[in-house]
């Protein structure tokens, strides 16, 4: 096994080890976000072929100018098993319904997921299309902005140019 390649499920607590994964790649640490500005994060999809490993960037905006993207509504599901994402070289343990949702997304099968995108939205962006996934977007380590995040889902929600059900 090479560095970054994770089996199906790699829990990065069973080891007793928080600040890598049992593969030594570290786990991904959430940037505040300032609370006085009503700031989200969007997380931006890079390309990858089916058989790489799910990649993408988290990237901060203020409601007040955010860019287009997607939201996503869907089914957290089980806690357990976990599946690597790497958001900026680093590793984040994602569900696996959301783990689904994105490799569909982002795989061969994108032309079936993107076939309810609204033609006003336009085709997808080369250098990755953002979108909001709360489990993602949200640091959910921590109570203090989790419980700010939800008081700005409505908004979140009206904003965002389409929302897509999972």
């Amino acid at each position: 096994m090479e560095l970054g390649d994770f089996p199906e499920s790699a829990d990065p607590n069973a080891t007793g080890i928080r600040s890598t994964t049992i593969y030594d790649v570290p786990i991904f640490e959430y940037q505040p976000l300032d609370e006085t500005k009503q700031q989200i994060r969007l997380l931006r999809l890079l390309k990858t072929s089916t058989s790489e490993k799910l990649r993408c960037d988290i990237v901060i905006h203020d409601l007040d100018t955010l860019p287009k993207y997607r939201a996503l509504s869907y089914v957290w599901g089980c806690p357990q098993p976990t599946y690597p994402l790497l958001i900026q070289g680093k590793c984040l343990h994602i569900r696996q319904n959301l783990h689904r949702f994105l490799h569909e997304y982002t795989g061969a099968n994108r032309s079936a997921v993107n076939r309810y995108r609204p033609p006003s939205y336009g085709n997808h962006d080369e250098s990755g299309e953002l979108l909001w996934v709360d489990q993602i977007c949200i640091d959910q380590s921590n109570v203090r902005e989790r419980n700010h995040q939800v008081n700005l889902m409505s908004r979140i929600y009206k904003q965002c140019k389409s929302v897509i059900t999972w």
